[in-house]
């Protein structure tokens, strides 16, 4: 199993950067592992299982830098970006630009990761796996055959040159295993099966990327005409028939597609913006609720609390006590 205490953390600049590793809640599979420099704050978590581990870490970069990541073992897994676009490189492979909201499945036989990073702060999430999960999960499917073959072969693969975007059900379960917050038994039990939940969805969302060739290239390029005009009018985007309708597609076509093309539903996307940009405003503004509510879509104040409590388990009054 890949042991994540193997980890080290340098940038280009001043080279290895000390840091400091601890337990989370007297845990012994899930830690934290945190550096401090001038430059950028690193924190980077994970939890432990027995054929695969789950982690995320969070960058705070004062002055643009590359931030080298190294583990003389395998990385077999994916990344996942959540907010900033990254760029980054595994050794072996080309670097690549992951947007907000996509995924990166690859192998590689020793990782080295460079992140090149402007100032701001980033969220990146990620999965390793042991290469027996494959067969043990029965991950075996025509789609992930290259895959094996690059594992056996001891050879660097990415699964595509172009990231996938997030599906809506992975968007919204990473926040679950991130936040999760039981007893320290449950805390454990919860978090292995949200991430293995997280791993099989994950997995689902691969694999229906080989069927988004049957999507005809005009159509993609809609379909992303279509994707963007929704992410700038999440408050009134229209209806499906006034969407279809303004971009020139027909309604059963743009529905089907666009869950093909982004792995979500056109409703499902949309839910998850508002209740990102929801958890935002009540977050890091004194709006009140209602106008909260009016810029996320809702006419209703009782419907909007409800769906934010559905989403992130409390309703948007308990954020701001």
């Amino acid at each position: 199993m890949p042991d994540p205490n193997r980890i080290t953390i340098s940038t280009d600049k001043f080279g290895l950067l000390p840091a400091q590793r601890s337990n989370v809640d007297n845990m012994p599979d899930a830690w934290t592992f945190e550096t401090s420099h001038h430059l950028c704050k690193v924190k980077w978590s994970t939890n432990l299982f027995d054929d695969y581990f789950f982690w995320h870490a969070r960058f705070d970069i004062v002055s643009a830098t590359k931030l080298t990541f190294t583990q003389n073992q395998p990385y077999l897994g994916f990344v996942l970006v959540l907010d900033t676009e990254v760029t980054y490189q595994f050794q072996g492979l080309p670097k690549v630009n992951l947007d907000e909201n996509h995924l990166d499945l690859i192998y590689v036989p020793k990782l080295q990761i460079d992140y090149h990073l402007e100032v701001g702060s980033y969220t990146i999430v990620g999965i390793n796996m042991d290469s027996s999960f494959l067969s043990k999960w029965g991950v075996s499917l025509k789609a992930t055959e290259k895959l094996h073959t690059a594992i056996f072969g001891i050879t660097p693969y990415r699964h595509n040159s172009n990231p996938l975007h997030i599906s809506t059900q992975i968007a919204s379960l990473i926040p679950h295993i991130i936040n999760a917050d039981f007893q320290v038994d449950i805390n454990k039990k919860y978090i292995e099966i949200k991430t293995l939940e997280l791993i099989l969805l994950t997995f689902q969302r691969t694999i229906m990327d080989a069927y988004e060739t049957k999507i005809k290239e005009s159509d993609k390029k809609l379909l992303h005409e279509v994707h963007a005009y929704i992410m700038s009018n999440i408050g009134k985007p229209g209806t499906i028939k006034q969407l279809a309708h303004k971009f020139g597609l027909n309604a059963f076509k743009l529905k089907s597609q666009f869950k093909l093309l982004f792995g979500s539903s056109i409703y499902a996307l949309l839910l998850r913006e508002r209740m990102q940009k929801a958890m935002h405003l009540v977050a890091n503004s004194d709006k009140p609720i209602a106008e909260i509510a009016h810029i996320c879509g809702y006419n209703n104040v009782s419907a909007f609390s409800a769906a934010f409590k559905k989403n992130f388990g409390c309703p948007p009054t308990k954020i701001r006590n």
